[in-house]
């Protein structure tokens, strides 16, 4: 199973100030710690935890105010088996705050790592 989007979006953090952050402006701590967080969860198999980031994670509500982006992941965990440890395909983070990721779940992850040629295995924060 493969899954992506939108790990943190705050949008008032990119459109609500003047000038906005560059496009590759380095990423604030906030977004760094919910990434962090959330591959620390999810290297754990933690999914209580990750099911209920709003409360547990450090800013989850600030750096992901609604759910309907990061609602894929538990649709591509759920699918690839709630024990199942993501395989990070790719992940970037522009204007310092706008974090996005693919993933991929089940016993096919590490097939699918090795055919693209790579995996991204840990945060770059």
């Amino acid at each position: 199973m493969l899954g992506s989007g939108s790990l943190t979006y705050d949008l008032r953090r990119l459109f609500g100030v003047k000038p906005p952050p560059a496009v590759d402006a380095a990423e604030i701590a906030e977004c760094a710690g919910l990434r962090g967080w959330v591959a620390e969860r999810s290297a754990a198999g933690d999914c209580e935890a990750l099911l209920d980031y709003r409360r547990r994670a450090p800013l989850g509500v600030a750096m992901h105010p609604t759910d309907e982006h990061w609602l894929p992941f538990y649709i591509a965990t759920g699918a690839g088996g709630f024990d199942a440890r993501p395989q990070w395909l790719h992940e970037a983070v522009t204007y310092g705050c706008v974090a996005m990721g693919a993933y991929a779940f089940g016993p096919c992850a590490r097939e699918l790592t090795a055919a693209l040629g790579h995996a991204v295995t840990s945060f770059q924060g």
